[in-house]
């Protein structure tokens, strides 16, 4: 005859109960750390072809993207103030276009996971690129780049008895035929630049 110790069994199924309940909790607390806070962030106009008021929801990645956007932005000639009786156009032409492909690098790194829910930083900075940057390159880069390599080349070529008619590269710009259009949308670009690098600071540091 077989005896079965019923404390025995109730006990042993208290247990096991009680480390499910226990592996479950474990469970949900390492689930909860694992998911990244994400901070709301309500973007200025800055005029990238959205709507005066964006709001993004980032998380800590999406900040170490923003962060990298806005040093590659900050260390070039592009969000300081232009003066044009110092800065060379086609350095902030060759400047800007640097960053576009270089922003266009930093949004390949957002997971696509993120946009199959929510736009949020992809739609931010790809808006940078193609209702900023682009139309001003597009209009202005090859044109003036062009124009503006051929005129030093002849302007190098000045044999020492000509050099008295050697152009520095602020004549040569201000001789630019369509100098007065560029230089308007160039100022335009770059005041708007400066402004979304603010916005992308916000971002990257977290400031409310």
């Amino acid at each position: 005859m077989i005896y079965i110790d019923f404390s025995l069994s109730l006990e042993l199924s208290s247990l096991i109960i009680f480390g499910l309940i226990l592996l479950a909790v474990i469970i949900f607390f390492i689930v909860k750390l694992c998911k990244k806070k994400k901070t709301n962030y309500v973007v200025s106009a800055v005029d990238v072809g959205l709507s005066p008021n964006f709001t993004l929801s980032l998380d800590n990645s999406d900040r170490q993207i923003a962060y990298k956007t806005l040093v590659d932005i900050k260390t070039r000639t592009i969000a300081v103030k232009i003066d044009l009786d110092l800065d060379n156009i086609k350095i902030i032409n060759d400047s800007y276009h640097s960053c576009f492909l270089a922003t266009r690098e930093l949004i390949k790194e957002i997971p696509v996971h993120k946009l199959e829910k929510e736009q949020g930083l992809f739609e931010l900075l790809t808006a940078f690129l193609n209702n900023l940057l682009r139309p001003y390159l597009t209009k202005w880069g090859a044109l003036y780049g062009e124009w503006y390599e051929n005129t030093q080349k002849d302007n190098e070529k000045l044999t020492k008895e000509d050099k008295k008619n050697y152009k520095s590269f602020i004549e040569i710009q201000r001789s630019f035929p369509q100098y007065e259009e560029l230089i308007k949308d160039l100022l335009k670009v770059n005041e708007k630049v400066g402004a979304f690098s603010i916005e992308l600071e916000k971002i990257a540091f977290n400031k409310k």
